[in-house]
């Protein structure tokens, strides 16, 4: 199968080169013979050599137009594939349901074998995410680009690695604020004790040049939490995103709301499929994000949080 020729050289680069020595890192390495899928829309690039230099792709082009230093280690990937590798934008890998030392020692490595160089941690315990996020940009351990949310703010239960509570609009903003002096990438809401709160996050979240994200609270529209600046909303189910582009959200959005705080959950079940059968499709439309906004959210994440990389 052609499946099977597909070789992610852009990953074993990345393998290879944190484990040289400092002076060994130096060196260059040329892959040659290969054809390049840039993901750009342009048509694969046949029997080019790409030169990569520590850890960096610095020139790809045509045998006829680059030259292979005479010091580099090369690899002849004749009838293979250099693909760009590919970010997972909804990962939990320090808590939740998974433990930091087994995802450290299985999950980091496995999402590299499987060509996965980036990952948006959406919740766990920051200090771990952060310890594993310069230890992968040093090459001291074998993981992914990562970009980490941190402890989740939510509405109840108590302060844990993973869960930030919060009770009113003035502790929504000093969570904020004490996440990003900590060092997280950006923010994630998972519910909010009101519809205050959701705009203090937002107001506090922009002051401090931080993004939002994460599950859209019952009480809030998608194009109200759009305009606001929340960069992406996870989980349609947990969101009632259909709730914002129904011609009866007026009628249903106060009912799914008294029905989320008494946990009537059949009923919440019920008003879901309702608001879908009253899709306004003009009110969709209303919901584009400011063009601005409008780009892939790792890679406005990696450029937030200084980890873009040329390659």
């Amino acid at each position: 199968m052609r499946s099977r020729k597909i070789l992610f050289l852009l990953l074993v680069a990345l393998l290879i080169v944190p484990s040289f020595s400092s002076a060994e890192a130096s060196s260059q390495l040329a892959i040659t013979h290969v054809t390049v899928i840039d993901a750009t829309g342009r048509p694969p690039q046949a029997d080019q050599t790409v030169l990569i230099e520590a850890g960096h792709i610095t020139r790809v082009g045509t045998r006829a137009t680059i030259k292979v230093p005479k010091t580099a280690r090369t690899i002849d990937a004749s009838g293979k594939f250099l693909l760009p590798g590919f970010w997972d934008m909804h990962v939990h890998l320090a808590g939740i349901n998974a433990d930091p030392s087994w995802s450290q020692q299985v999950l980091l490595p496995l999402l590299l074998a499987n060509g996965i160089t980036g990952v948006r941690d959406m919740g766990g315990d920051l200090d771990t995410l952060l310890s594993w996020q310069r230890d992968a940009e040093s090459g001291t351990l074998l993981a992914p680009h990562i970009v980490a949310a941190g402890p989740f703010l939510a509405a109840s239960g108590k302060r844990t690695p993973e869960q930030y509570p919060i009770h009113n609009a003035e502790e929504a903003r000093a969570a904020v604020d004490d996440l990003k002096k900590r060092g997280a990438n950006f923010i994630k809401i998972i519910s909010m004790p009101s519809r205050e709160a959701f705009f203090a996050v937002a107001e506090e979240s922009k002051k401090q040049n931080i993004p939002f994200v994460g599950h859209l609270p019952f009480e809030i529209g998608a194009i109200e939490a759009s305009d606001a600046g929340m960069r992406s909303i996870e989980h349609f189910l947990y969101s009632a995103f259909a709730l914002s582009f129904s011609s009866k959200e007026a009628e249903l959005r106060p009912r799914l709301v008294q029905a989320e705080k008494k946990w009537r959950l059949p009923r919440v079940g019920t008003d879901r499929p309702r608001s879908r059968r009253h899709l306004q499709p003009g009110k969709s439309r209303r919901a584009h994000p400011n063009p601005k906004e409008k780009r892939d959210l790792g890679h406005a994440h990696a450029h937030l949080s200084g980890h873009h990389r040329s390659s």
